[in-house]
């Protein structure tokens, strides 16, 4: 099995709409075997969960998802299973992936989700409460992280959870 994390916008995206119209591009691609099995874009804002309604409870909104719905079309093959995952910088206090992992309808093998990397807890502006900022505590928070993709890829069935696939990112 061979794996590749790469980035889309290295290469130029690709387009949506013939005549090479409307360019789309997520920030990371994961694939296997040369088949797309995850799907991440990285948000500022303070996602924590797909949710029932846009906006709400740190619940991603309808443009992002809409966003995220494109990219599955776009590089997701219907037949195959695909994680779609924002990345939000904040804490989401869920250890479990699949919460909320959403089934696309009429698509079930694409799900979507919401993955966090808490970078906020470096920002010490104002609070001496917050995480001194370290190489340590940042290289943790990366640990952390890449442990939650492999548990989306796992949720998927996509991924044996002994495998290193991401390691490569502590690089």
């Amino acid at each position: 099995m061979e794996y590749h994390v790469y980035s889309p916008n290295d290469s130029g995206g690709s387009y949506l709409v013939e005549g090479d119209c409307r360019q789309v591009r997520p920030d990371i691609l994961i694939s296997k075997d040369g088949v797309i099995i995850a799907i991440l874009d990285a948000k500022y804002k303070w996602y924590k969960k797909i949710g029932k309604h846009a906006d709400k409870n740190n619940s991603v909104s309808r443009d992002d998802l809409y966003q995220m719905i494109t990219y599955l079309y776009r590089y997701a093959e219907p037949d195959k299973k695909v994680v779609g995952l924002f990345i939000s910088p904040v804490k989401n206090f869920s250890e479990s992936p699949d919460s909320d992992v959403k089934s696309l309808n009429n698509h079930e093998n694409h799900k979507i989700g919401v993955i966090n990397l808490d970078i906020e807890q470096f920002n010490t502006s104002g609070d001496d409460n917050k995480t001194p900022f370290s190489l340590k505590t940042i290289q943790e928070e990366e640990v952390r992280f890449i442990d939650n993709i492999k548990k989306y890829l796992i949720i998927l069935n996509e991924l044996n959870p002994s495998s290193s696939l991401l390691m490569m990112w502590l690089l």
